[in-house]
């Protein structure tokens, strides 16, 4: 049951255009009873959609508060159902921003390759997305698991590419923490 809903779901937005344009057919054809009612199916669909996003947003928030009280456990459950939340209504940059949140959690208890890969796909996400500072800020989370590991090369390229991002973006703060952390990678060679 619970499928049929998430499926249904998920193919919200494009029911929405379908019933908008019916509603647009029996509105030119005069017949505003059927207009009506594909009009109302509509808004009661996109209404859900922000709901779930808002929810989405509640658990991202939780997630944080849980990840400072360092509860990792409900932290990491409230980031992944966030996650599932913006795929099903897909809202990629939510998406992505709850990888970057997990990838965070997953580096701080040292689950690198949990980490890598969060932090891998948000960087993919934000990419095609077209979010600059997305992709510094997973680049730069990304440099941090490799430095964690003491894997030199990758940490030093993921740093860079980072620090080119944020100095295209006039992003200062970020450039002096990538900076900052490529200094760092000196003490490790």
């Amino acid at each position: 049951m619970s499928r049929k809903i998430f499926a249904y779901i998920g193919k919200a937005d494009k029911e929405v255009d379908a019933l908008s344009g019916l509603r647009d057919l029996y509105k030119d054809q005069l017949i505003s009873v059927n207009a009506k009612v594909f009009s109302t199916k509509a808004q009661r669909i996109s209404a859900r959609k922000v709901f779930e996003e808002g929810q989405a947003n509640a658990l991202c928030s939780l997630g944080e508060l849980y990840r400072r009280q360092s509860k990792h456990d409900q932290a990491t459950s409230s980031y992944t159902q966030a996650h599932e939340i913006y795929s099903r209504v897909g809202d990629e940059s939510g998406q992505a921003n709850a990888l970057c949140s997990l990838g965070e959690l997953y580096r701080h208890q040292s689950k690198h390759d949990q980490a890598t890969s969060s932090y891998t796909q948000a960087h993919e996400i934000y990419s095609r997305v077209g979010d600059e500072s997305g992709q510094a800020n997973a680049l730069f989370g990304l440099g941090e698991t490799y430095r964690d590991q003491s894997k030199v090369d990758q940490a030093t390229s993921s740093f860079k590419q980072a620090n080119e991002i944020y100095a295209r973006l006039g992003d200062h703060r970020g450039q002096l923490r990538a900076n900052f952390a490529l200094h760092s990678l000196l003490s490790l060679q």
